[in-house]
């Protein structure tokens, strides 16, 4: 008796798992960021091979040229300037300069669409694109300052990692800051050239091993999720707040829009509320926070890849013509006047 209870025990027991291991996984796909993690930290991608380290503030920018990318949701063509940032040509003085990390460079998308580039196309005013991969808010502002002066309209694309650099950035002398962050970008490069040099075996095996580590390091319950982290925007809006005040004065009597993307759509919803608040303490500045949480979801971004998609940096130009053209900051360019034309390497590609 006792022998048959006990199979039957291990029968049912067996049933079980099998059925809660479907449901575990379909949760782990759907709520949280597990898979994405993976894919990210060993399989995509990257532009590292098209990144070279300068003496200047913003420590590092792209080698002028083409860069490419193949990864499995996308091939892209990236195309920079003499000054090694994502513009057809540098010898323009723009109307608007856009500044942010990745998400507004356009990492997954061709020249002609990423957000600056349809932006320039929908107002018909010069657009500069000064934002890079891995900047955070103090480099995004350098690299204002070196190459986009000349601009009186400002776009800061801000991201939720852009925090992790932003408080160190205030705390630390500024050379042991630029130190840092040499090198943990060489550190960075040094990992992924590791992992590119494997074969495929190898390469099978690290994915394996990392995604073992994260759960065994999560519980297997405690992954990042999908969902907004509200929690923090409070530190965030105040370091961003400390750095506009710093920039003050380059920043000055123009106008400027921020507004958040960050990876799979994570925008929150008191973004704009709380950065909107802070950003008033900073005077002189014609200061416009978007919500993003009305402009984009979901579906604007990669499923695997963390960044904006086309039809997302879409949305995201449509905004910001709006916006310019509501508040007068442009000319409305009228209903019959030609839209300005990039050139064929930003257009088609």
């Amino acid at each position: 008796m006792a022998g048959a209870l006990k199979s039957r025990f291990a029968s049912t027991a067996r049933s079980a798992l099998w059925l809660l291991l479907p449901a575990y996984f379909l949760h782990v796909a759907v709520q949280t960021t597990f898979f994405q993690g993976v894919y990210i930290a060993t399989m995509r991608d990257m532009y590292f091979n098209c990144i070279s380290f300068v003496d200047l503030k913003y420590a590092y920018r792209m080698i002028p040229g083409e860069c490419r990318l193949v990864n499995l949701e996308y091939t892209s063509s990236m195309s920079h300037d003499n000054t090694g940032f994502r513009n057809a040509r540098a010898d323009r003085a723009p109307k608007i300069a856009v500044l942010g990390d990745s998400h507004a460079y356009g990492h997954g998308v061709n020249n002609g669409e990423t957000f600056a580039a349809i932006l320039e196309l929908r107002t018909g005013v010069p657009v500069r694109n000064l934002a890079l991969p891995a900047f955070a808010t103090r480099r995004e502002l350098e690299a204002y300052k070196a190459q986009g002066l000349a601009a009186d309209i400002v776009v800061i694309q801000y991201c939720d990692n852009d925090f992790d650099e932003n408080l160190p950035s205030l705390e630390m002398h500024e050379s042991a800051y630029q130190e840092r962050l040499r090198e943990r970008m060489a550190e960075v490069i040094r990992n992924y050239n590791d992992t590119k040099s494997r074969s495929t075996f190898g390469r099978a095996m690290l994915t394996l091993g990392y995604a073992a580590r994260q759960l065994v390091a999560a519980r297997l319950f405690r992954l990042p999720k999908h969902a907004p982290d509200e929690s923090n925007l409070a530190r965030e809006a105040d370091a961003f707040v400390r750095l506009m005040r710093e920039y003050s004065p380059l920043l000055t009597g123009k106008r400027v829009i921020v507004l958040e993307s960050s990876g799979w759509g994570r925008n929150r919803h008191n973004f704009h509320g709380v950065f909107a608040r802070r950003l008033q303490e900073v005077p002189g500045v014609d200061w416009l926070v978007l919500d993003s949480t009305g402009i984009l979801d979901r579906s604007d971004y990669f499923r695997l890849d963390d960044h904006l998609n086309a039809k997302g940096h879409g949305k995201v130009a449509a905004a910001l013509a709006d916006a310019l053209l509501a508040s007068g900051a442009i000319p409305h360019p009228g209903k019959h006047a030609p839209m300005t034309a990039l050139p064929a390497s930003f257009a088609h590609r």
